[in-house]
């Protein structure tokens, strides 16, 4: 098993330079866009980010009590 999982994000970037992202694992790249689509934002110009992340693991913390 892989210590990280593969994302994949739409986001739109605005004129203005603000952005918008939205993804989930259980719908492909057209419903990412359809929902996008449905939000009030202008989305002329969406790209589609990559990335691996780390999945969490479970940490032992040292502490001592007083």
């Amino acid at each position: 098993m892989s210590d990280t999982v593969r994302v994949r994000i739409a986001v739109a970037v605005q004129p203005s330079g603000g952005w918008y992202a939205y993804g989930t694992q259980d719908e492909d790249d057209s419903e990412k866009l359809a929902m996008m689509e449905d939000w009030d934002i202008d989305t002329s110009h969406i790209v589609f980010v990559e990335a691996d992340i780390p999945l969490p693991k479970a940490q032992t913390v040292e502490g001592e009590v007083k």
